[in-house]
């Protein structure tokens, strides 16, 4: 998303400047077969935003509710929800000076990538970017679902090869169960309590002795150095 003002204003001026360039209504488009779920189509079909003036409702009302059913909604709640940002946009561009089309709103004239570029630039421009992210990616869906061929060519999958063998992936290194194998048995000879041998064993102090004792003839010539 951009953050300047400067650069949104470019953008949507940009957008707008290459719009006029084409026909003010593109070619009429097709509701794409979709499979709403449970209580979807009575919640789009009882959809209507309260904030606009009756009049200018009924204008986009209709291409509204067909939006939303190319968009395929999950959810009844996520018409409520998410379906103010294809009215804004709709209520918008029904009433842009450049609109010379008597009549109703037609669906032909929102399902357009530019204007949604333009929208999402200018009018909502102040919005958080959040907001502007959710607009965007809620109305170029609704274009793409309408209009095919504007959608981006999708990725191929390429499926890649594992590294390792699956004995070796439960493991996570190469070698690894070897490695334990040795090491196990010393691990376990380690954890065993041993009897220090005779030559290790410290000597027994005595305390008439004094403070030395415990040193050899090497040592002791050393301590005196």
């Amino acid at each position: 998303m951009l953050s300047s003002p400067h650069a949104r204003v470019a953008q949507a001026k940009s957008a707008a400047a290459e719009a006029a360039t084409r026909p003010l209504v593109l070619p009429a488009v097709e509701l794409p077969d979709v499979e709403l779920a449970a209580g979807v189509e009575e919640a789009i079909a009882s959809y209507r935003m309260l904030k606009a003036p009756a009049e200018k409702w009924e204008q986009v009302a209709e291409a509204v509710r067909q939006a939303l059913r190319a968009y395929e909604p999950p959810s009844a709640r996520w018409v409520s929800a998410q379906g103010g940002h294809v009215a804004r946009f709709a209520l918008w561009v029904a009433a842009r000076p450049e609109r010379t089309v008597e009549g109703d709103l037609t669906l032909a004239e929102i399902a357009d990538l530019d204007l949604v570029t333009a929208y999402v630039a200018g009018p909502i421009a102040d919005a958080p970017d959040a907001t502007r992210a959710t607009a965007r990616s809620v109305l170029a869906r609704m274009v793409h679902r309408l209009r095919p061929e504007s959608a981006p060519e999708r990725l191929a999958y390429t499926p890649i090869r594992p590294p390792y063998a699956p004995a070796e992936a439960l493991l996570g290194i190469p070698g690894l169960d070897r490695l334990l194998l040795t090491a196990h048995p010393r691990r376990r000879l380690l954890r065993q309590p041993q009897e220090p041998s005779p030559d290790r064993r410290p000597p027994r102090l005595d305390p008439r002795r004094g403070p030395g004792q415990d040193l050899d003839h090497d040592r002791l010539r050393d301590r005196r150095d």
